[in-house]
């Protein structure tokens, strides 16, 4: 063998190893890959596009086209993507196709083409590759399947609490304007239980003012007749003046009672319907608040002790000062202390400079320290389905420092009791 047959060979077996060197890195590349002519049929590929394509091996690809492969329905699209390629030598990348495969099934294929050329430049066929992308778009229609049942769940749900709504909105037509309000900003300080208690509560001294004032009428009839008749005695209007007297302190203490409790609810109810700010004097608004809880308090052996200085007035927003000092109450009376423990809840406050501090303390069971990084988190509570719907102190954390611009700390330990430090400006808005 002469020196050019054997430098021939050598070349031949140098470019015969590299053949096979490129086939098995393809084939072990985890992407299909394929070629082709002008004429749109297979040079070759590597053996994950073979046998998608419904052949055993690699090199039984080249001569055959699209035809011949187990997806003759998507032949035109696949060729005419091929020819668009190569006349415009354009790459055509990352778009989506299905391919069928030898069991008939379906695939959805991320794929890129793009154009081949020779040593001169010239398009000579194009190179495509692509990846199985089946899962990923069984997983996105799972997932827009998953959506569309919220949407619909939502909407059911929706149109269900807006009944809801509806209904509760016309028989509490005076308190549509404070509801409304209390829904919109999810403020679980609930004006309904508030309006049962009080209308309970307005309900006793009312019930004793009708029945002493029916005792007095049935008096001033009897004592008539008596008039009439020429039967009166001295001691007869004696004893009507007395009774009388009596009555009408019954009378005027709890039809006075009575005025009271509306006063103090109405005021509430107003102030939780409007985004007004106005001037309030702290001690009697507060006083207002607990007085608005008394039907609560009353099952409960816990009392409140308001100790503030009657002078420090505020120009703020009064509902949600209501609000804030309401759920705070309802915390302690469900969180603090058991159904029938002696407790102490007390408010005191004094001023520092433009601002006012306020303490919240009760003498009940306290908290952990989770509890205590935890209790302004919205929907954390210790006691679910016990009255507790973890709102309440997310609630108080975002009024007093979104609404009002002041701040809340609190101390806690186990047996120990709760401490709130509130700081609220004296004017809302003031530096």
């Amino acid at each position: 063998m002469s020196t050019e047959e054997k430098s021939a060979s050598a070349e031949q077996s140098e470019a015969e190893y590299i053949r096979k060197l490129f086939q098995n890195v393809l084939d072990t590349i985890p992407v299909s890959v394929f070629w082709k002519d002008r004429d749109c049929t297979y040079e070759g590929g590597n053996i994950a596009f073979a046998r998608d394509a419904g052949f055993e091996h690699a090199e039984q690809l080249p001569g055959k086209s699209d035809y011949d492969a187990v997806w003759p329905e998507e032949a035109p699209s696949f060729q005419r993507d091929d020819k668009a390629v190569m006349a415009s030598g354009e790459p055509r990348l990352n778009f989506e196709e299905i391919q069928t495969r030898g069991d008939g099934s379906k695939k959805w294929l991320l794929t890129s083409k793009i154009p081949r050329t020779d040593s001169t430049g010239n398009i000579v066929g194009m190179l495509g590759t692509y990846q199985d992308i089946t899962s990923i778009k069984l997983a996105e229609e799972k997932v827009l399947n998953l959506n569309e049942h919220l949407e619909k769940q939502v909407e059911t749900r929706t149109k269900e609490l807006q009944a809801a709504n509806d209904k509760l909105t016309d028989t509490l037509d005076a308190l549509s304007a404070a509801q409304n309000e209390l829904v919109e900003a999810e403020k679980m300080a609930s004006l309904g239980g508030l309006v049962s208690g009080i209308a309970h509560e307005v309900n006793t001294p009312v019930g004793i003012a009708v029945t002493a004032s029916s005792h007095v009428q049935e008096l001033v009839h009897g004592l008539g007749k008596k008039l009439e008749n020429g039967t009166m005695r001295k001691s007869d209007l004696e004893d009507f003046l007395q009774v009388a007297s009596e009555n009408g302190t019954i009378l005027q203490s709890n039809l006075a009672r009575a005025a009271e409790l509306i006063k103090s609810f109405k005021q509430v109810a107003v102030d939780q319907s409007t985004e007004a700010t106005r001037l309030i004097n702290l001690l009697d608004y507060l006083n207002g608040v607990v007085l608005n809880h008394t039907p609560q308090l009353k099952k409960t052996a816990i009392s409140v002790d308001v100790q503030i200085d009657p002078d420090i007035n505020l120009v703020t927003f009064p509902g949600a000062v209501s609000q804030i000092f309401s759920n705070l109450l309802m915390n302690s009376m469900i969180h603090a202390f058991e159904a029938t423990q002696t407790g102490i809840i007390l408010i005191s406050a004094k001023t520092e400079g433009d601002q006012v501090s306020i303490l919240f303390s009760d003498d009940g069971a306290g908290m952990d320290t989770d509890s205590v990084a935890k209790v302004f988190d919205p929907f954390f509570t210790t006691k679910r389905g016990q009255g507790g719907s973890g709102l309440g102190m997310n609630i108080v954390y975002n009024l007093l420092t979104q609404k009002l611009g002041g701040r809340i700390t609190l101390e806690s330990a186990p047996g120990s009791g709760t401490r709130f430090q509130i700081t609220l400006p004296l004017e809302v808005g003031s530096d």
